[in-house]
């Protein structure tokens, strides 16, 4: 809801967490740009590597609005992006994790959020 608040984007930057193992083995290090991605979709985002997060487990904070590249990728990090919309049975519910993969982006570094121009979500016809 306050995605578009430049301060709270530069003090809660939506950055992946990613073991330090699965880091290493991945080419990836602190700061790279990566490729989130399953069979529902692509998302895109700079990432902090840490001991903190769990092998084989990484975190994606929540909140971001979507917004996509023209290759599909969703450069904000809306984890929504990623969990898809099939049906769950009690105590799963399908937006609190899901099954993904992760690689060093090749292609342009995303810019920290904070540096983004202000999006408008709503704009007069």
């Amino acid at each position: 809801m306050l995605d578009n608040v430049t301060w709270l984007r530069e003090a809660w930057p939506q950055e992946l967490m990613i073991n330090t193992v699965d880091a290493e083995e991945r080419g990836i290090k602190q700061g790279d740009t990566v490729r989130i991605f399953n069979k529902v979709g692509s998302v895109l985002r700079r990432v902090i590597v840490t001991p903190r997060a769990r092998p084989g487990v990484v975190f994606l904070g929540e909140g971001a609005w979507p917004e996509f590249d023209d290759q599909g990728n969703d450069i904000a990090g809306a984890t929504n992006t990623l969990s898809g919309d099939y049906a769950s049975g009690p105590d799963i519910e399908s937006w609190q994790a899901c099954v993904c993969q992760v690689e060093k982006w090749n292609g342009k570094p995303l810019d920290p959020d904070y540096k983004w121009a202000s999006r408008q979500p709503l704009k007069e016809a």
